[in-house]
């Protein structure tokens, strides 16, 4: 009688805790497939960006610079590494890439060669230093990245990333990529110093605010 009394009060918490388990039941939403989410950034960066330059200005040397074929592999180069880079991201939104993290050395390699490239520029060509000030090449790379970095932030908050660093790097790689190509389209200078100091550095401290916060913007 004993063991039969027992029994019922070990069972009895036991349902309780199912009761309880099936009472937080939620439904979940199940995230669309990366490419399907990739899409819409790509259209509304490319929108973007063109009413950009638009609104400022295209460079008024822009027909001899299309000739050029350095600046042809430099545009060039940046628009793969921006949408290869934004691809990533969207990947990354799924704990586990749905094995497909090979794809990360694509624009990882693409930005080694990109900083291969301006290595080999500031070794070859002569520049001056510029004194650090609020250019106008600032304001517009804030314009340039402000609509297509919430737009990927947006959509890396609805993932569930476990490499929230790396997620990070990405989305800087993304947005900056879209302000390079804009600077690039719409500022006249070809100086190197001018470039890193005002096309370049912008980038380099939003990628190093990112990897402070990517743990805390992108947790699970």
């Amino acid at each position: 009688m004993s063991s039969t009394k027992g029994s019922k009060d070990e069972v009895q918490p036991t349902e309780c805790l199912i009761d309880s388990l099936c009472n937080e039941l939620t439904c979940i939403k199940v995230m669309r497939h990366p490419l399907y989410r990739l899409v819409p950034w790509v259209i509304i960066a490319a929108v973007y960006l063109a009413v950009s330059v638009g609104y400022l200005g295209i460079r008024p040397d822009i027909h001899e610079k299309v000739h050029s074929s350095s600046f042809i592999f430099e545009i060039s180069l940046i628009i793969v590494m921006t949408v290869e880079a934004a691809m990533c991201s969207q990947w990354l939104c799924v704990p586990d890439m749905r094995d497909q993290k090979w794809m990360l050395a694509v624009p990882l390699s693409l930005f080694a060669v990109f900083v291969m490239w301006t290595v080999a520029r500031l070794s070859v060509e002569s520049f001056a230093v510029p004194y650090l000030h609020w250019h106008t090449c600032y304001t517009s790379a804030i314009i340039f990245g402000a609509i297509p970095g919430l737009v990927i932030f947006f959509l890396s908050m609805c993932g569930k990333t476990t490499q929230p660093f790396m997620l990070s790097a990405m989305n800087t790689l993304a947005i900056g990529g879209v302000g390079y190509l804009g600077l690039r389209l719409t500022c006249r200078s070809d100086d190197i110093g001018h470039i890193c100091s005002f096309h370049i550095l912008p980038y380099i401290l939003l990628a190093f605010a990112a990897s402070v916060m990517g743990r805390k913007i992108y947790r699970w």
